[in-house]
């Protein structure tokens, strides 16, 4: 992922319904997304609510929905969709990919955007994540046959969450690296 794709978000709280919009620097493509997918960060076994990373990566999601209303606001999962609503998304706007609650994996997701392409909006279609799983994201969604950007969103690791890999971003990265060994293990990037 090259600098111009990076993007950055002013924290705010999501019960506002004027969500901060990307601060200034790199500003997404002027081209309209037909798509928009919020990427869920962790496990929601592990969550009672979301983990602050997912949030931001969801207020960053609405910022840019917001910017392209005619957009689809993809959630991978419920409580994202939820966040979405609170912050004023209409359900006409919004879907969840990954209902079920849990057994998130990028994997699954991609596979989810990949069947039902035909009843999505057309291109461009942007996946907001955090930085460090932006690449990794982006090529299991290609290998899917899916032409996704990348949009990151740099947010802090919380050494109390509990989901272990989000306590640092040294153990994202080591994870991050794991979970691609074993994704070109399986032939899936």
């Amino acid at each position: 992922m090259d600098g111009s794709q990076r993007h950055r978000l002013v924290a705010v709280p999501l019960v506002s319904r004027d969500v901060a919009p990307v601060t200034a620097g790199r500003e997404a493509p002027d081209v309209a997304p037909g798509v928009i997918v919020a990427l869920l960060i962790g496990e929601l076994a592990y969550q009672r609510r979301l983990n602050a990373i997912t949030c931001r990566i969801v207020e960053h999601a609405i910022a840019m929905w917001r910017r392209h209303p005619s957009a689809i606001l993809v959630c991978e999962a419920e409580p994202m969709r939820w966040l979405a609503e609170q912050a004023g998304v209409p359900s006409t706007r919004l879907l969840t990919a990954l209902p079920q609650p849990k057994g998130h994996t990028t994997r699954l997701l991609a596979e989810w955007l990949r069947d039902n392409r035909p009843r999505l909006p057309g291109r461009p279609w942007w996946i907001v994540t955090h930085d460090l799983h932006a690449s990794r994201a982006t090529r299991l969604l290609a290998r899917c046959g899916l032409d996704i950007r990348a949009v990151g969103v740099s947010a802090p690791f919380d050494s109390s969450d509990a989901d272990w890999k989000l306590r640092s971003a040294r153990r994202f990265r080591v994870y991050n690296l794991a979970a691609g060994l074993y994704c070109r293990s399986r032939g899936w990037l």
